[in-house]
């Protein structure tokens, strides 16, 4: 089952208290229960490498109050905290499928430039070019990001690599 808000938070601690642990994958539900657990690592030091794949709830059709709560209606969501936090080494972010649309994928690619993101899957949602346009805007700013995935992968958009990225810069 689905862990209560308290038990998020109690892992949340555990996570945040421990001195030893470098690397963390993490797959949680759109579900708000799991906010007090991803607010309690913006005070970790100690991990390195950090996966986070948000997923959606079978059955789930009503995002955007949630999304609100991940990414923030202002762009400091937790989310967002977590990818400019320095000291937090987030170089996985898997938001595939969540009904992200053009405000969303903005506020993240606002972030990149200060975050130690690798590969960044927004696949499956509602991005347009408007969005796209602003991502290649900001291409030279982002040091770290080396692979992204912006369409249906079964639809015909393939994952794009940091060699890609540059040439989609170079068309706009």
């Amino acid at each position: 089952g689905i862990l209560s808000a308290d038990e998020h938070a109690l892992l949340g601690d555990m996570i945040q208290k421990s001195t030893r642990l470098t690397r963390l994958q993490l797959a949680l539900p759109l579900y708000k229960n799991a906010l007090p657990m991803l607010e309690s690592l913006e005070n970790t030091s100690t991990i390195q490498d950090f996966s986070l794949a948000i997923q959606s709830l079978i059955g789930e059709t009503q995002f955007s109050p949630l999304l609100s709560l991940f990414l923030g209606k202002d762009g400091n969501g937790i989310v967002l905290r977590l990818l400019r936090n320095p000291w937090i080494g987030l170089q996985d972010l898997d938001l595939n499928g969540l009904g992200l649309e053009d405000h969303h994928f903005i506020a993240i690619v606002q972030a990149l430039p200060a975050s130690h993101l690798r590969r960044l899957d927004v696949g499956n949602n509602n991005i347009q070019s408007r969005a796209i346009i602003e991502f290649a805007k900001q291409l030279f700013n982002i040091q770290s990001l080396e692979r992204i995935t912006l369409g249906p992968i079964h639809g015909g958009f393939k994952p794009l690599g940091h060699g890609n990225v540059v040439r989609l810069w170079h068309k706009i």
